[in-house]
């Protein structure tokens, strides 16, 4: 008696890895916000010659990393572990903003801390599920002079429309968001630098 005691348990847990080893896992899916296909080459310099830049920093908002941000509500975000971006908002925009002012725009590159300082922190880059479907982008921009004096404080936020929350169409339609919000970031910053004394 006490012999088939022993080995009910351990039947029952064969039995239970069989049928533990017969669950699909779902696949990690990764996507990349893509921006529109017209490109950087579309735009125009920016007109006469703008003080150097310094991009110097871009950060995020502790919960924008790699998991895709979903707002239900004004209070809520939540994240499914198995849709992820391929890298972090963060790098996203700092790649955005740099392709814009330096190679779009021609504004000149910088590391000197005598050039205007730009920093950006990214608010949201995310789906938002209300009032309305979209995607959405907003970007604290941050622009100082060489003595550390304000010459820009401001956000800048754009949505684009979405007809569902499949992830393919979350990261088109980021993409077209955040290009816009770089684009405006960045012709703002033009505007505020100061003309180069070269």
């Amino acid at each position: 008696m006490t012999h088939r005691r022993s080995l009910a348990p351990l039947a029952f847990l064969a039995l239970a890895a069989g049928c533990l080893s017969k669950t699909a896992v779902e696949p990690i899916r990764y996507f990349r916000p893509e921006p529109p296909p017209d490109g950087a080459a579309a735009r125009a310099k920016a007109p006469g010659a703008p003080s150097p830049v310094w991009l110097r920093r871009v950060t995020a908002a502790s919960h924008l990393h790699e998991l895709m941000a979903r707002r239900t509500s004004d209070v809520e975000i939540g994240f499914n572990d198995l849709e992820r971006w391929t890298s972090t908002p963060a790098s996203f925009v700092e790649r955005a903003l740099a392709v814009e002012l330096f190679e779009a725009l021609g504004v000149e590159r910088s590391e000197s801390a005598r050039s205007p300082r730009l920093d950006v922190e990214v608010l949201a880059f995310e789906e938002r599920m209300a009032p309305r479907h979209v995607a959405t982008v907003a970007l604290a921009v941050s622009l100082l002079d060489g003595r550390e004096l304000s010459i820009l404080e401001r956000t800048f936020t754009a949505e684009s429309p979405l007809e569902s929350s499949d992830p393919a169409a979350v990261a088109r339609a980021t993409g077209i968001a955040l290009d816009q919000a770089v684009r405006a970031a960045a012709a703002a910053i033009v505007d505020a630098l100061p003309a180069s004394k070269q």
